[in-house]
């Protein structure tokens, strides 16, 4: 309870951490049960103390603001220091077309090593605005009616809302009525709207939400923090819905997120989440009623403290703060490392921690919800399952889908995304119409814009989406969100199955290209009116397994076998993690990793690609087990379970096992994909992670 004291008055505490690209910048994580004076341990080591990350209590700031060579090795030593980096800027990108990703590429390859593409800009003074009015008080509500059985939240008591708000409060601004937000509502399908005079070709795709407006559900209740390039706050479709409180500028420590006048992406795909309805302006965000703040961290590039801070910025609240403090809920990101399929690269180590933290004690207790860009890389290779921070248990993965249901060309495929949104496409394919920043500053000569896509925009949508939801139960779980949205996805509307959909064990059917399906957002709010709470999660692992000495030769591949204990609880799978650390010579690209259940489902997780990392330390994540157990328990696959392996590139196939496959054996087949006269890959060591729920352990 203390560090979660602390961790709740650090975080609104704002500040710049030292530039890394000016300082000697090392972060420190201390043991938290032991005191100390900080100040004089940096000062110990040769260093002058900064003060503690905003949010994250146990790491420290220490730095040296000359520019000579040092090695902190002392820090080893010390018996409070359990874990220290030196803090180094990285290029994060947004996702808004390949054509920005090629950009990047070429200008990567013309100058690999720089650090600010973007550059600084004129400091300015912290802004003060007026915050808006405070959301209603929500009422009571029941699943059928004033006289229908009432749902109980995970605090046990019910909340909600049963406004029937009818049509006269629906959104029919410019971009709504006119279809260049055909991703929210078909036009003619809007009460009152005469069909005759639209300009409007077909019936493409959409999320369905209209139903859910109708009956009173738009986001009211939640606040949706958008981290990006920043956010034109001032901008008349976003200030009845800005959030001041809950906004901060992480590269030039103040309290405005307004952007760079290059910078529209972050406006843009803030406007897809929440932009307000009925003011002329523009179109409408899925959550109209939502509030929205803008985290400015891609102004330049930044270091792992800064990631951090910005991932868990007013996640929580401080103790001391009054009822109505406001704190961000959802988070959207439509940024990574570069869409180009060479690396392998994610989150690093603070990163990490800030995601873990938010997503278990945020929003009060119920925990922060993620919400990130599967990536623009098809073309090269790319999949989304080699982003971290895409692939990490706690986010939620997007992919994009065009206008009429087929994959976005650009959009990556991977057994880790979730859900699917609609976006741009092909050349021909309708883009997604948005706020833009205001006058010249903008990518239009308006305020508004109508070709934004990419997954950068599947993502805000989405976002909103899960805002939406939030405001019909405001009581769940990052984990409900992902179970609502899975039973929800809509399959019937996307038509190209190029991966084809796997069913697995439970039932349900999932696409590396698709997730699960569409996103449907009136049908999630129906579900979550209704929903009954997952319950606790639970977390059975393999243990790290030594595989010293094995070596897979030029175009042969093995299995690694790993067996659960056979008593093992009933187990409701979510998630599964395969870590794998291997040296391969000539690149990771060349390398195959394919993880199968007991029941025979299986999941590609490294394909034929561009990757050129020698050495593999990576953990991967699927969803395609989504509902089964560790175990096959009713032995229904028991005459044929094993599946066959099917890589990008030709190959022979090494020695495998044949016949039988145990009911709690999980098998993993790694593949060296290269020539004959390639090198060996070198194998050291596995490990399998099994995160959802035991059929017996209580409610959260």
């Amino acid at each position: 309870m203390h560090i979660l004291w602390l961790f709740a008055v650090l975080c609104v505490y704002a500040y710049a951490l030292p530039d890394p690209s000016q300082n000697h910048v090392v972060v420190v994580q201390l043991a938290p049960s032991v005191e100390r004076d900080v100040p004089s341990m940096a000062s110990q080591h040769g260093f002058q103390y900064y003060g503690p990350i905003p949010g994250l209590p146990s790491f420290h700031v220490f730095h040296r603001s000359n520019t000579q060579q040092y090695v902190p090795h002392a820090l080893e030593s010390n018996e409070h220091v359990l874990w220290w980096e030196e803090q180094v800027p990285r290029q994060r990108f947004t996702r808004i077309n390949m054509q920005a990703v090629k950009n990047s590429v070429v200008g990567y390859r013309k100058n690999p090593k720089r650090v600010d593409v973007e550059g600084g800009r004129v400091r300015k003074q912290p802004v003060q605005i007026r915050p808006v009015a405070e959301e209603e008080e929500e009422a009571r509500y029941t699943d059928d009616g004033p006289s229908g059985p009432q749902h109980m939240n995970t605090h046990g008591s019910s909340h909600g809302h049963t406004e029937e708000l009818g049509t006269d409060v629906l959104p029919f601004d410019p971009m709504v009525v006119n279809g260049d937000q055909w991703h929210l509502v078909n036009p003619r399908d809007l009460p009152g709207t005469d069909s005759s005079s639209l300009n409007y070709i077909g019936s493409p795709i959409n999320i369905n939400v209209l139903n859910a407006w109708e009956n009173g559900f738009a986001g009211q209740g939640v606040i949706v923090g958008v981290v990006d390039d920043g956010l034109q706050w001032r901008h008349p479709d976003l200030f009845p819905n800005y959030a001041d409180t809950t906004s901060y500028d992480v590269n030039n420590d103040d309290t405005d997120p307004t952007p760079l006048s290059r910078n529209t992406h972050g406006t843009a795909a803030g406007g897809l989440a929440v932009a307000a309805a009925n003011n002329n302006e523009c179109g409408v965000g899925v959550a109209y009623r939502a509030r929205i703040s803008g985290i400015k961290l891609l102004e330049r590039a930044s270091s792992d403290s800064h990631e951090a801070m910005a991932l868990a910025y007013r996640c929580t609240c401080p103790v001391s703060a009054s009822n109505d403090c406001l704190q961000n809920r959802v988070y959207s990101s439509s940024w990574g490392p570069m869409d180009s399929g060479r690396h392998l690269d994610g989150p690093g180590h603070i990163t990490r921690e800030a995601l873990q933290h938010c997503n278990e004690h945020g929003s009060g207790g119920l925990g922060s919800i993620y919400v990130w860009a599967g990536g623009n890389g098809r073309r090269n290779l790319d999949n989304s399952n080699y982003d971290g921070y895409a692939n990490s248990r706690l986010t939620i993965a997007v992919t994009a889908v065009e206008d009429y249901g087929d994959f976005a060309p650009y959009s990556e495929p991977g057994a880790n995304i979730l859900i699917s949104s609609p976006s741009s496409g092909a050349r021909t394919a309708r883009k997604i119409g948005t706020v833009d920043l205001m006058g010249r500053d903008g990518v239009s000569a308006t305020n508004c814009r109508t070709d934004f896509g990419g997954t950068s925009a599947a993502a805000p949508i989405v976002a909103g989406g899960i805002a939406t939801i939030l405001s019909a139960n405001p009581g769940l779980t990052p984990r409900d969100v992902e179970h609502i949205l899975v039973r929800t996805a809509n399959r019937g509307l996307l038509r190209r199955e190029v991966n084809p959909w796997v069913q697995n064990a439970a039932g349900f059917f999932h696409s590396d290209d698709f997730g699960f399906g569409l996103l449907d957002v009136s049908a999630a709010v129906n579900m979550a009116r209704r929903w009954t709470p997952v319950k606790r999660l639970a977390h059975v692992s393999s243990d790290d397994m030594s595989l010293e000495g094995i070596t897979i030769s030029a175009g042969t591949m093995i299995e690694l076998h790993w067996n659960a204990t056979i008593n093992t609880q009933i187990f409701y799978l979510e998630h599964v993690q395969m870590t794998l650390e291997a040296h391969t010579p000539n690149g990771h690209g060349w390398v195959g990793v394919q993880l199968c259940s007991p029941t025979g489902t299986c999941s590609i997780l490294q394909d034929a690609n561009p990757g050129r990392d020698t050495s593999i330390t990576w953990t991967y994540d699927t969803v395609k087990h989504w509902g089964e157990d560790i175990i096959d328990r009713v032995g229904q696959r028991a005459a044929d379970r094993r599946q066959p392996m099917t890589f990008s590139r030709n190959m022979n196939r090494g020695t495998l096992n044949s016949g039988y496959v145990p009911i709690n054996m999980w098998y993993a087949r790694v593949a060296n994909m290269c020539n004959a006269r390639s090198d060996d890959v070198v194998l050291h060591s596995w490990r399998l992670d099994f995160w959802g729920y035991t059929m017996g352990s209580r409610e959260k």
